[in-house]
């Protein structure tokens, strides 16, 4: 899974994942996967973009109005302004995205949490660093 954050980080995570190693490799090269031209097409970032408006454009109830503004300070003209820059995304957006942000020199942090498991702190190769919690 990905998610984004208001402060423009990206998250990759998985959930009890049995091949945890091939799963940061996979992470890890994504930027690679999305610059490549045959990678994606514009049905796939139309199919990405109906996704991400069913939430984005889900109903915000009247006492939640007031609390998105109190609390993060985003007005509905700055919510309109993101969707429409959200709509435009094309495919040369994300490429040129990948290869700036997603790129094997701008590697980010990796923390894994899971429970004390020898089978899985042996899988791990050297640069891991273990600690117990």
């Amino acid at each position: 899974q990905v998610s984004t954050q208001s402060t423009g980080s990206v998250s990759f995570y998985s959930y009890r994942d049995p091949n945890l190693s091939q799963t940061i490799d996979s992470f890890d090269r994504t930027g690679e996967w999305l610059s490549k031209l045959d990678s994606f097409v514009q049905d796939n970032i139309d199919q990405t973009k109906l996704s991400l408006f069913s939430s984005i454009d889900e109903p915000i109830p009247p006492s939640q109005r007031g609390m998105i503004y109190f609390v993060r300070g985003v007005t509905d003209q700055m919510r309109q302004t993101t969707r429409d820059r959200l709509l435009s995304v094309a495919r040369a957006d994300l490429v040129s995205a990948a290869e700036k942000h997603l790129s094997p020199s701008n590697k980010g942090v990796v923390c894994v949490f899971g429970s004390d498991d020898e089978t899985l702190v042996s899988s791990l190769d050297e640069k891991w660093k273990v600690e117990k919690l």
